[in-house]
């Protein structure tokens, strides 16, 4: 069997897995990185013949030349104009990790020089679909559907101890994630509402206390340092608490954070807001997490599931059996490849 020689543009380590060979470049070891960001930075490197960016893609050329398959994961480091004119033999896969935030100032203006696309949200607004909006684009384009869980490690020592712990959890609400401004006000609501019910932890900025200095701006402060936490900490955190809250970036829009698959499996029972044209139901139905309309609602619920442990019980074994199926890094990454050497063999 012909070994499938890939390189992927993202931090990881080096690993094998069935007969693809894959070897990660990684986001420190490349030039200019805040440059990859916006398509209009990246042109301007390349069409002012910038020494070192061009160092980098004849290294890269010279490195990677003989490789099946590119991917590209969140963002594109070559600009289009070099991919198209030198790796016309490679595959190149790009993966649309931050849409649909950055559509318009990354992805749309250098897809076209790829042989296929995979994207995280299937949500992108109301008229389309991410899939949707990509084809009408560029229907040649090869698309697909690559659920953001690559971070989920099946063991059966994960199965043992999520299985144990559905009876087992003293700790109610989760919130986990970054400080954004356009978060933070449902989370206020939310602390007011669940107060020690609801816990929140994150890389916020100034030492965590970046939500109590909003009320130097004038602004309804969050009244909470928010701690810091390791993986580690951040998965014994999931294995205590009975409620994820969730958040995608845009509202009603993407679906699919990192988070939305965390959450089922490490047992807990997934709340998640909405995305457009019910694309949150891709991923996970009504039995295997809970949709909130609004932050009132997500109240109502959340005040509900306490109440009612079996019930909270009965959808986080669904979500969690959902996620140990579909949603782990071994079938994650082989199904992106195969589909992949489908494009390759075509």
């Amino acid at each position: 069997m012909k070994v499938i020689k890939v390189v992927v543009i993202s931090d990881g380590k080096n690993f094998n897995i069935n007969n693809f060979q894959m070897t990660f470049v990684q986001m420190k070891d490349l030039p200019y990185y805040k440059e990859f960001f916006k398509s209009e930075d990246l042109d301007s490197l390349y069409q002012q013949r910038d020494k070192k960016y061009f160092t980098f893609l004849e290294n890269f050329q010279k490195n990677f030349h003989e490789f099946d398959i590119l991917i590209c994961d969140q963002l594109n480091p070559f600009h289009p104009e070099w991919l198209y004119n030198n790796l016309k033999h490679i595959i190149k896969i790009y993966g649309m990790i931050d849409d649909p935030v950055c559509t318009y100032h990354r992805t749309l203006s250098q897809i076209w020089a790829f042989d296929g696309v995979f994207y995280v949200s299937p949500g992108y607004n109301e008229k389309f679909t991410m899939n949707e909006l990509i084809k009408s684009y560029n229907s040649r384009l090869e698309t697909f559907f690559l659920p953001h869980a690559r971070n989920n490690k099946l063991t059966q020592a994960h199965l043992d101890t999520v299985n144990k712990s559905f009876n087992k959890r003293n700790e109610d609400v989760l919130y986990v994630g970054a400080y954004y401004e356009s978060k933070i006000e449902r989370l206020i609501f939310l602390k007011n509402k669940l107060g020690d019910k609801f816990n929140v932890y994150g890389n916020w900025p100034y030492k965590g206390f970046r939500g109590i200095l909003r009320g130097l701006e004038l602004k309804t402060p969050f009244f909470q340092r928010v701690k810091y936490i390791t993986e580690r900490e951040k998965f014994d955190l999931f294995l205590k608490h009975k409620i994820c809250f969730n958040m995608n970036w845009n509202e009603g829009r993407e679906t699919g954070n990192m988070r939305m698959y965390q959450a089922p499996f490490y047992g807990m029972m997934l709340l998640c807001d909405q995305s457009a044209k019910n694309q949150h139901e891709v991923i996970f139905n009504k039995d295997e997490a809970i949709f909130y309309d609004c932050i009132e609602d997500a109240v109502e619920k959340i005040d509900y599931y306490l109440k009612n442990d079996s019930e909270r019980i009965r959808i986080a074994k669904n979500g969690f059996k959902r996620a140990v199926n579909d949603y782990n890094h071994e079938k994650i990454w082989i199904d992106i490849l195969n589909w992949s050497l489908n494009i390759y063999k075509s």
